[in-house]
């Protein structure tokens, strides 16, 4: 079995398949790749996406500032004021999946419904941005804060708002002080280091009340190739970008799927070149001893 910190689920309709796996002769084909669709972050059903860490921040600025040792960072965490600029979300896109696996709490009509798939998809875990942020702590100062954090930053879980909320702004706001201190610039403001934690972690705060969906997310900044959609009665924004088909663990049909149509699946996936996936069936419905 898998360990849970390196497979994430991708609960879905049965159509998204051949939209991930397409066809042979389908526009865009290749059976070395998977197309994953995204959403863009204000189009997603939670109103308040990109906007709880604004307001938690906001509301907790002076208690967050009393734990930073740099005394024009302190005050200018203390002192600053969010415009809407900062959190201009336009461009950001999210591809959701979960820990879950096998969830019934998925596996309803909101999700995939019980005639639905799940993609188990390799954690992505955007090693490059972890990688910096590693080398840019050994190059500086680390005593930034009352207390060092040490943890590596997995940057694609979902922070919420009870807990260690504030530590883990303190980290973020340690990533982004450690990494500009390490970039060469004409003029270094230390403002930037708070805007762009603002702008950057906004996409990772959500109510705590969606904490047991234990989401993992992989996220894409796009200015230019997002389409509008009609999709489902509701306006969607989306974008669609090409993975290597080897980032599929497995595929799991939902738990009123039969064999024939798991063989089905099977088949469909040989047939088109995605040969090797391995595919089966949710024993979600199974009756426990």
């Amino acid at each position: 079995m898998e360990d849970k910190e390196k497979i994430v689920w991708h609960y879905t309709k049965m159509e998204t398949l051949e939209k991930i796996f397409k066809p042979i002769g389908s526009d865009g084909y290749d059976k070395d790749k998977i197309t994953l669709r995204f959403t863009n972050i204000r189009f997603l059903n939670d109103p308040s996406e990109g906007l709880v860490f604004k307001d938690f921040f906001e509301k907790n600025k002076n208690e967050i500032a009393n734990y930073i040792l740099n005394d024009s960072l302190k005050e200018i965490i203390s002192k600053i004021e969010i415009n809407k600029d900062v959190l201009n979300l336009d461009d950001i896109y999210v591809f959701s999946a979960s820990y879950l696996e096998d969830s019934f709490g998925f596996w309803n009509k909101e999700y995939a419904g019980l005639d639905g798939i799940a993609i188990g998809i390799k954690s992505f875990t955007l090693d490059d941005i972890g990688k910096a942020g590693k080398e840019a702590f050994e190059k500086v100062n680390k005593e930034t804060y009352k207390e060092p954090f040490k943890d590596r930053i997995y940057f694609q879980d979902v922070i919420y708002t009870k807990g260690k909320a504030i530590d883990e702004i303190l980290k973020n706001i340690q990533v982004e002080y450690t990494i500009n201190k390490c970039i060469p610039k004409p003029i270094y403001k230390e403002e930037d280091i708070v805007n762009n934690m603002l702008k950057i972690f906004s996409r990772f705060y959500k109510q705590s009340s969606w904490k047991c969906e234990e989401e993992s997310r992989i996220i894409e900044n796009d200015k230019i190739n997002g389409k509008i959609e009609l999709n489902n009665n509701k306006i969607k924004k989306f974008l669609y970008k090409n993975y290597d088909r080897n980032v599929v663990s497995r595929i799991m049909l939902a738990p009123a799927c039969n064999d024939e149509e798991v063989e089905a699946v099977k088949k469909y996936l040989d047939d088109n070149g995605y040969k090797g996936i391995p595919v089966s069936k949710s024993h979600a419905f199974d009756l426990k001893d």
